[in-house]
């Protein structure tokens, strides 16, 4: 699994491509690869979908989801990153 992060947010954290990090947020973490680009948001980190290792839904809350889909607001969660 993997997460995209910003370069310039990786070299704060100590994340170089291809590290393993930990995500954390208020409700649970997930650990990927580190792919370290521009093509991000500094503000953002993009976790790919179909990684069942590294479910992205593991970092929302359970009440933030829409009541008819059960589909999870990715975009408003926030997470820490740690490197492993």
């Amino acid at each position: 699994a993997e997460v995209i992060v910003h370069d310039e947010v990786a070299r704060k954290v100590g994340l170089q491509g291809g590290s393993r990090v930990r995500l954390v947020s208020p409700y649970g973490s997930i650990e990927a690869t580190a792919v370290v680009t521009h093509d991000v948001q500094k503000e953002s980190v993009v976790i790919p979908a179909g990684f069942a290792d590294a479910n992205a839904n593991r970092l929302i809350s359970p009440d933030k989801r829409d009541p008819i889909s059960g589909f999870p607001a990715f975009r408003s969660g926030i997470c820490r990153l740690e490197p492993l």
